[in-house]
């Protein structure tokens, strides 16, 4: 089993390496991945319905020619969600850093603070709280344990606002309010007090 398998219970601090280290190098795809998007994007170029790219009945994606009795369905060639990954990242485009970059279901991003601070920050819609709420990846800031102080939960997630969760509504919102705490924090680092008002 590779290194970077993540599974339900996985660390938070595992994801968070395997994140930022998703930003630094992209890890090759394995071989049998590799051969079915290669098959599939030759599907998609031909004008067929479907690939020759099968999902088996123990979850795995195979090729059509492999396994037949295991085969649960083709694979269509389809646009993977087109309409609202079109409308997502045209969102992310116009409203995050040029640095931004997709991980699972959010962003990952990187802000430099007017002290120079370097902060690695993850975005993403929160279905529970129904706001975009923001993650620190890096540096461990939820860790300092004065979590009030530095307007961050214990699990690393920026307070951002008054809304449950500490999230927002807007995309843009939550992008701007994570610059906005990255300088309050790095005030507050200095001994400033929170320079937004408590």
């Amino acid at each position: 089993m590779s290194d970077h398998t993540i599974d339900r219970d996985t660390p938070m601090a595992r994801l968070r390496e395997l994140a930022m280290d998703q930003r630094r190098e992209v890890a090759p795809l394995p071989a049998r991945l590799a051969e079915a998007q290669r098959r599939h994007a030759r599907a998609q170029q031909s004008g067929w319905d479907v690939s020759d790219v099968v999902v088996t009945k123990d979850g795995r994606i195979a090729l059509l020619q492999e396994d037949h009795t295991q085969v649960v369905s083709r694979v269509t060639t389809q646009i993977f969600a087109a309409t609202m990954e079109r409308q997502e990242a045209e969102r992310v485009h116009r409203h995050l850093p040029a640095n931004t970059r997709r991980f699972g279901d959010g962003w990952a991003y990187t802000v430099t603070n007017e002290f120079g601070d370097v902060f690695d920050l993850y975005l993403y819609w929160d279905r529970y709280t129904h706001s975009h709420r923001v993650r620190l990846l890096a540096p461990a800031i939820e860790e300092l344990g004065d979590g009030h102080r530095h307007h961050i939960y214990g699990d690393g997630h920026i307070c951002l606002s008054d809304h449950p969760g500490g999230g927002q509504k807007y995309i843009n919102n939550a992008y701007a309010e994570s610059v906005q705490w990255c300088n309050g924090v790095g005030a507050v680092l200095r001994g400033h007090p929170w320079p937004w008002g408590e």
